[in-house]
């Protein structure tokens, strides 16, 4: 008795799956049924501040859209499916109404739960502590694994404000530690793990190659800082932040290994596209920017 394995064809973000699987709506656990998605973006970033939008339409429910916003209580929690698995999971922030060339349509926005929990702490005064202690006492808090390597310096006196997250982000660029939150897990480390091993991401790195799949494609040095930039190409779910990948043929550049900072999924009349911010040392992209410390929602 012979066994038939299926392979499906590998996508550029290094995942495996069937090429009508890329054209597949996602799926929002929280929409009443009858609802059509007419917009979705989802915002991943490597320090854990992933963000939802939707838009949607209620014509075809036995609700009107306001009703339907009733039924979406802020603090519900929202998982986004599509078929390699889920690509979002948070909590409802807000609704609203909007006016689009459709009508009146629903407007839903959610935070990824850590986020929302990270804002919510006290600001709080620590003695004697180091910056390891306090990364792993803090991913517990929120209810994160942390893989956290020791630092030596204990500091005698440190402020932490109440964005958890964000003191981990600054403390991290402080010291030269890589700082990142994915899939439930929470890194503080002179280095990021391979994205071998790290859960949720594809099977293999990806490959970016000169084709008609990449619609943009930008990359800059920024002398000390090295290089990065970002990429949009037709939509793949498998760009997912802390993914390595090798870019090769584009623009003459040369070849170079780089790692997913944030990736942006957008589904709207146009089709499904992704962008990718990525990296050639780390995930900190504001500090490759040489931005300032604080951060837009």
């Amino acid at each position: 008795m012979s066994e038939k394995t299926r392979i499906f064809p590998t996508t550029s973000s290094g995942l495996q799956l069937a090429p009508r699987q890329l054209q597949d709506l996602p799926v929002c656990s929280v929409l009443p049924p009858g609802a059509t998605l007419l917009g979705c973006e989802v915002l991943l970033e490597a320090d854990g501040f992933d963000h939802l939008e939707i838009m949607f339409s209620a014509d075809g429910a036995s609700m009107g859209a306001e009703e339907a916003l009733d039924s979406l209580v802020p603090g519900a929690e929202v998982v986004l499916e599509l078929p390699p698995g889920p690509l979002f999971r948070g909590r409802i922030r807000d609704r609203g109404l909007k006016r689009d060339r459709a009508g009146t349509v629903g407007l839903l926005r959610a935070h990824c739960d850590q986020r929302e929990a990270s804002r919510l702490q006290q600001p709080q005064t620590f003695y004697h502590h180091c910056d390891s202690e306090l990364a792993g006492m803090f991913a517990l808090e929120l209810g994160l694994q942390p893989v956290v390597e020791p630092t030596m310096e204990v500091l005698e006196l440190i402020e932490c404000p109440g964005d958890r997250l964000e003191f981990l982000r600054l403390r991290a660029r402080a010291i030269g530690y890589e700082f990142a939150v994915t899939a439930g897990t929470l890194y503080f480390s002179p280095m990021l793990p391979a994205g071998s091993d790290v859960p949720g991401l594809p099977p293999c790195a990806g490959v970016l190659a000169a084709d008609d799949r990449v619609l943009e494609f930008v990359i800059e040095e920024h002398s000390a800082r090295g290089k990065g930039g970002f990429f949009e190409v037709a939509g793949d779910p498998g760009w997912l932040p802390l993914q390595e990948f090798e870019i090769v043929g584009q623009g003459g550049f040369p070849a170079g290994h780089y790692r997913v900072a944030r990736a942006r999924h957008c589904w709207d009349r146009l089709g499904y596209r992704t962008r990718v911010d990525y990296l050639e040392n780390g995930v900190d992209l504001d500090g490759w920017k040489g931005g300032e410390n604080g951060r837009q929602d």
